[in-house]
């Protein structure tokens, strides 16, 4: 993988983790605040996802793209640094 292909895929996947944490973020505050509407649906334009599911999906893919992510940066050993690093 090159560089600019790895580096391209650490952004890709920092920004689903963060906007997918958010959503399940809103979840998990709407099952604090009133839980009984965590069996509707998310949205009235289609039937499914639910607010539940939809937390569960946003948890899943947000770790899942976290976890990708570290493991891109850990395997990456150049002379320059990704973007977002720090250094």
């Amino acid at each position: 993988m090159t560089a600019r292909t790895r580096s391209t895929w650490v952004i890709i996947t920092s920004t689903l983790s963060w906007y997918t944490f958010a959503g399940w973020v809103y979840i998990a505050e709407n099952a604090v605040v009133h839980p009984r509407t965590l069996g509707l649906r998310l949205t009235h334009l289609a039937p499914w996802p639910h607010e539940d599911t939809f937390g569960v999906v946003c948890f899943a893919v947000s770790f899942a793209c976290a976890l990708i992510s570290r493991l891109l940066k850990a395997s990456y050993h150049p002379t320059t640094p990704l973007p977002g690093d720090g250094r």
